[in-house]
């Protein structure tokens, strides 16, 4: 289901107007194979992510190269996604809370041989402004997804274009205000209350990350407790 859904992702992305990667959803060698020797004619690189565990192969995002080709085969076994490899720039995660668009870039300190970002812990995280030109057709997304709340991935490159890589319904986005101060929790909070963030306005005290940490405990504690009270 995800390789579809990513397929769906992609095409509606690229049809509202946002930048996509060439990408394949693949459960075809020859398929992919040929994908592969087209991009790399035209001087591109490729990655790769498995929608599950193939043979050992775990989720993370990885360079395709032409030692690979001889395990195409194992894509019969569960759909690969392929996409153009973006060059240069920075990985971004954007999260949309109604109508309200945070965002943080996430840069590796260093050059890496493995395409990422979740495995680069000393990355440079910021907050960042995302292009009018971007944030449009994302709202548009959004609302065609008909969804409420989503993370969504993007790629930038070195000459500052932004590409769509992937919308994710139930990614992770609380590490966003852990590193940026930005009031995610306080907007999902408004919209779970009011149904909608037409009227929100953030307080001038964002959480801190102590300030997140003592709630995740009370919570999890209360959860806890909780579960302790049920009959068995």
């Amino acid at each position: 289901m995800r390789a579809v859904a990513a397929a769906v992702h992609c095409g509606l992305a690229s049809e509202i107007g946002l930048k996509i990667p060439a990408t394949l959803v693949a459960s075809n060698a020859e398929d992919a194979g040929a994908f592969y020797d087209e991009l790399k004619s035209k001087e591109f690189r490729v990655i790769y992510k498995q929608v599950r565990d193939v043979d050992g192969i775990g989720h993370y995002t990885r360079e395709f190269l032409d030692a690979d080709i001889e395990r195409l085969e194992q894509v019969s076994k569960s759909p690969v996604i392929f996409q153009q490899k973006i060059e240069g720039g920075c990985d971004v995660r954007v999260v949309v809370i109604g109508r309200e668009v945070f965002a943080m870039s996430q840069t590796p300190d260093e050059n890496v041989t493995v395409p990422d970002i979740r495995l680069h812990h000393e990355a440079k995280n910021r907050s960042i402004s995302i292009p009018e030109e971007v944030k449009g057709p994302l709202l548009r997304l959004q609302r065609a997804l008909d969804i409420e709340c989503c993370a969504y991935d993007f790629m930038v490159d070195s000459e500052d274009t932004w590409f769509f890589i992937e919308a994710n319904p139930s990614g992770q986005w609380l590490f966003v205000e852990e590193q940026t101060g930005q009031p995610l929790s306080e907007c999902f909070a408004h919209l779970l209350l009011h149904g909608n963030t037409d009227l929100f306005q953030p307080s001038q005290n964002p959480y801190t990350v102590e300030d997140l940490v003592r709630m995740g405990e009370s919570l999890d504690k209360g959860a806890f407790d909780r579960a302790l009270s049920l009959p068995s």
